[in-house]
């Protein structure tokens, strides 16, 4: 099928140089992260409304009213020489990845760990990130990635999904420059997540990941499933990207998986 002019105009502003799968730009769409799981690896579906989308442990994710992005790329991971354990170092290069773009807009922004990308002196949430690990489709083949991210493109304070988020039009307008347009964004995106993921280099992300994060050397919470609260000093992230705290309580490592939310404790 001939690509759509809107589809034709995306590929053209990917850097070159690199084998794309399709590219499908939407109006709406259930869930850009269901979408794109049959498509061929670096495939990517990016919708403007997302009806169904999930983020995190199950939390439901839709922006009806079109004012985000949401963009989901099936990636292919390679680990040779990594260990299995570099897959959790996936969500991490993602946050990196969506950080990279806006930095390329003119739009500062930091990581809380795992992967939120915080904007401004109140770490205003940008967007949400969903990484999933597909079955391996043969045997011997590098691991496929489903990676999901939501970003609040041109949202007004009133149209915010929670208080606690911004979007790139106000960031944008904060900083006295011209808002981002989805035409901009989307190629960007694109980019900087295939930079990050193909390879996996995990010696630039942890030195990278360490210049951006928001949440290392500070206190924090971290809010467990079973309810109870850790409440310690962020120290590190382990090879395998999980977050290594001490405290009063003693020290843990913690994965995104056991975590039900970490929050920034404010300066003493």
């Amino acid at each position: 099928m001939e690509p759509t002019p809107v589809v034709r105009e995306t590929l053209a502003a990917l850097r070159p140089g690199r084998a794309w799968g399709e590219v499908r730009l939407v109006d709406e769409v259930g869930s850009t992260n269901l979408e794109v799981r049959d498509l061929p690896v670096w495939s990517s579906v990016v919708a403007r409304r997302q009806s169904a989308g999930r983020g995190r442990r199950g939390r439901a994710w839709s922006d009806t009213e079109g004012h985000g992005i949401a963009c989901s790329l099936l990636a292919e991971v390679d680990l040779d020489g990594l260990g299995d354990g570099a897959l959790g170092w996936v969500p991490l290069a993602t946050g990196l990845a969506v950080r990279d773009c806006l930095v390329s807009l003119g739009l500062d922004t930091a990581l809380k760990w795992p992967n939120d990308v915080l904007a401004g002196p109140a770490e205003q949430k940008v967007c949400g990130i969903l990484c999933e690990a597909l079955p391996p489709s043969a045997k011997g083949e590098p691991p496929r990635v489903v990676v999901g991210v939501g970003v609040n493109l041109d949202h007004e304070a009133p149209d915010l999904p929670v208080p606690t988020a911004t979007s790139l039009r106000l960031l944008a307008r904060a900083a006295g420059r011209p808002a981002p347009t989805r035409d901009a964004v989307v190629p960007a995106l694109l980019d900087a997540l295939r930079d990050r993921l193909d390879p996996l280099d995990l010696t630039s992300l942890r030195r990278d990941y360490r210049e951006a994060s928001a949440t290392l050397g500070r206190e924090v919470e971290v809010h467990l499933p079973d309810g109870s609260v850790l409440r310690a000093r962020a120290e590190g992230v382990d090879d395998d990207g999980r977050l290594r705290v001490a405290g009063p309580q003693g020290s843990a490592t913690v994965s995104a998986g056991d975590v039900h939310h970490l929050r920034h404790q404010p300066p003493s």
